[in-house]
């Protein structure tokens, strides 16, 4: 394969093999490589070993960065910077150099350096899918992550918020915010879910809202819409619950506001800075909790936490961990048991109970 900077700044691969040629451009060094190589399997040919795991990483999100959410594929280039400051001789290596102690050996250099589990283990998810590319172009033959532990995070105890707290929170905050916040204890939805929903989604007479989207934000990407974390399967009809039924006044007064300015387009998103052209970010929510919070002096209660109230009070009022996971959102009530299983009620010794009048003789 040979590789051409060419003037107008692209990359030009060119491959030869049994008395073919094909060339490729593209934008990046690293995405011409990956190209070219797509080119020379093709013509039957076997691609160059020389990669660096630098090309490797830059080239991978190249190509697949239109099939990341925003959000990991902002992280995604995070962590690559990263990588180039803290462990730059690791980009540096040829991929097929890379094996299963040089990558335990760089996460615990990483970690000495202040990189938490949980950042690593992100990092782990994002190398584990480049090697698959690499073996896929042969530049290497087999992938060194597959046999190496991904690091896990410790899992900090869950500490639901007192819901004289809760309520707290909801009654003295302003209107629309205190909408934002009833929501987000009553749904047990995330933030982008809430800040997602359009005033379609809403059927205020049946009393129930439809979470099909989520808004994400970064700063390459701006404000973007898509299908949430967990796609397709975390769209669900939730029961919003009779004190929120007051919204009917919120929705005239975007509307009244929308044709007051002929500028402006119908309203749609319920949260929003523009009477519903255009929905808050969900780090404005995240802003806006944060000052409401410190108003009060409940320093110690994340907006998250409001997630976690909904899970644990269903779950100790005796729903079941299948119902949960449907009002949260999770894609199976595996997960729901895994992350709220100590805040489920004991019920051992009403089984003993049962189990023994079923079997006692007396």
């Amino acid at each position: 394969m040979h590789l051409e900077h060419l003037p107008s700044g692209r990359w030009r691969a060119a491959v030869r093999h049994n008395g073919m040629r094909r060339s490729v451009t593209a934008a990046t060094r690293a995405e011409a490589q990956q190209a070219g190589a797509a080119l020379l399997l093709e013509l039957g040919g076997t691609p160059t070993t020389t990669v660096t795991v630098d090309e490797l990483l830059v080239g991978h999100l190249a190509t697949h960065s239109a099939r990341l959410a925003p959000t990991t594929r902002a992280d995604h280039h995070a962590v690559v910077k990263r990588l180039r400051a803290d462990v730059p001789v690791f980009l540096d290596r040829r991929a097929a150099d890379v094996t299963t102690v040089v990558v335990e050996h760089l996460y615990r250099q990483l970690a000495a350096v202040g990189w938490s589990a949980h950042r690593v283990g992100r990092l782990h998810d994002f190398l584990a899918t480049a090697f698959r590319t690499a073996v896929v172009h042969g530049w290497c033959t087999h992938n060194p992550i597959r046999d190496v532990r991904r690091p896990r995070p410790s899992t900090a105890e869950i500490v639901p918020p007192d819901p004289a707290d809760v309520r707290r929170l909801l009654d003295e905050a302003p209107p629309l915010f205190g909408l934002y916040l009833r929501m987000a204890a009553v749904l047990g939805a995330r933030r982008g879910e809430l800040v997602a929903i359009q005033w379609p989604d809403l059927d205020l007479d049946a009393g129930q809202v439809v979470i099909r989207r989520t808004v994400t934000y970064t700063v390459a990407d701006g404000i973007q819409v898509g299908d949430g974390k967990t796609g397709r399967a975390g769209h669900r009809v939730l029961a919003l619950g009779p004190t929120i039924r007051w919204m009917h006044t919120d929705k005239d007064q975007a509307l009244a506001a929308g044709a007051a300015d002929r500028l402006m387009p119908a309203p749609v998103w319920v949260f929003s800075h523009d009477a519903g052209a255009s929905p808050w970010r969900p780090d404005y929510a995240t802003h806006l909790f944060v000052e409401h919070r410190r108003r009060l002096g409940l320093n110690h209660i994340r907006l998250n936490d409001l997630r976690h109230f909904a899970a644990t009070e269903l779950l100790a009022a005796g729903f079941t961990p299948v119902q949960t996971a449907h009002r949260l959102g999770h894609s199976s009530s595996t997960t729901t048991l895994r992350v709220y299983s100590h805040h489920i009620p004991a019920t051992d010794h009403a089984a003993a109970d049962l189990l023994d009048r079923l079997t006692g003789t007396g």
